[in-house]
């Protein structure tokens, strides 16, 4: 005996080998089904459906002989609603979660509570009072929460499903030293935060939300490259964590100079590493900005040649940048030379002219030594 959404189990022996048999519960032909053993016996489950109180025939039938028998089962008044199965138990908002029930009445409405979320979705029940229905677990803090069945007669049954945390967005996944990093989390407590990355903890802190949502926002600190886990953890077993890629810096750009000394007129070749791909490299010397350009190779390469312009003595900046603010220097000595003399014979008393260049353009005077 039982009230409707009892959960009744039958057995039966002598029935044909490996048939089918059907079970009949008073007015609801073929309320399930199974199948024999090979030695004839048999075991079902069926929950006693919404019918008149009173007895009831339950009738065992082979499909394929003459094989019945039958029994009864006092169905007694009254309802008794119960969700019998939700998976999963737990999960991450956004689970897409499944309610089955029974013991409700017949062919009526059942809306379905999740939580703080009244009517989270709606179904019909079956004749016999039992419904299956899935919901999607929206934004909710974390912890236990209840779910509530309710069919238009009042009727109600309750169980729970646990929100876990998550954090669902890391922006950017990957980055250097110096990064700005956001992520965001669902299902914490609204509570204190705490922030760990890498080896770094407590990196930062926030306030969850009362829905249990949060935002945070941190600067990447130094740590060796590679895999870093970031945890978000509150104080009530709260916590998610998300990969990190932390990549090593690119090495600095150089440049290199053959010959890096020289005077004035000589050809002077640049090459360099290390810069940006298919770049415009501007190479600046001494006081003439810009003297040439190149462009670099897709591997960040180039090599390039100007020729030393009249400058004063003394040690020349090179630079070489590209169109990314890269930048490399390297030194050009500059020296003096004398770069006409005419004549260069006569005797004494001839007039001599001679030129330079490469010296030093701020002395007032220069001393001409003869012999």
């Amino acid at each position: 005996s039982g009230s409707v959404g009892q959960e009744v189990t039958i057995k039966g022996t002598g029935f044909g080998s490996s048939q089918n048999v059907r079970i009949d519960f008073g007015t609801h032909q073929t309320i399930t089904t199974t199948s024999a053993t090979e030695n004839g016996t048999f075991s079902a489950t069926f929950i006693a459906d919404n019918q008149s109180q009173g007895t009831k025939t339950i009738t065992a039938l082979g499909f394929f002989g003459q094989q019945f028998d039958t029994t009864c089962f006092n169905l007694t008044e009254g309802m008794n609603p119960q969700i019998t199965q939700i998976t999963p138990i737990e999960g991450v908002v956004g689970t897409v979660v499944t309610v089955q029930g029974s013991g409700f009445a017949g062919n009526s409405q059942i809306s379905i509570d999740f939580g703080t979320h009244q009517t989270i979705t709606i179904t019909t029940s079956s004749a016999n009072g039992t419904f299956s229905t899935t919901f999607i677990a929206n934004t909710q803090g974390y912890g236990t929460k209840a779910v509530t069945a309710r069919d238009s007669q009042g009727n109600i049954a309750n169980t729970f499903f646990k929100i876990t945390s998550k954090i669902v967005l890391v922006k950017p996944a990957s980055g250097q030293v110096g990064s700005v990093v956001t992520i965001e989390g669902v299902g914490f407590g609204p509570n204190q935060i705490n922030i760990d990355f890498g080896t770094h903890l407590s990196i930062a802190q926030v306030l969850g939300s009362w829905n249990g949502t949060f935002s945070a926002t941190f600067i990447v600190t130094t740590q060796s490259s590679g895999i870093k886990l970031i945890t978000a953890k509150g104080p009530s077993h709260d916590i998610a964590t998300i990969i990190f890629y932390l990549i090593s810096p690119p090495p600095s750009p150089t440049i290199t100079l053959i010959p890096n000394q020289g005077y004035v007129g000589s050809m002077v070749t640049v090459t360099g590493v290390n810069f940006a791909q298919t770049s415009t490299i501007t190479i600046h010397f001494g006081t003439h900005p810009s003297i040439t350009t190149a462009t670099s190779s897709s591997n960040g390469t180039f090599s390039l040649t100007f020729i030393v312009n009249t400058q004063p003595v003394c040690t020349k900046l090179i630079t070489a940048r590209d169109g990314q603010g890269n930048i490399a220097t390297a030194h050009f000595k500059l020296t003096s030379m004398i770069t006409f003399l005419s004549p260069t014979s006569g005797s004494v008393g001839a007039i001599v002219t001679i030129q330079g260049t490469g010296f030093n353009g701020w002395d007032t005077s220069t001393t001409i030594s003869f012999g």
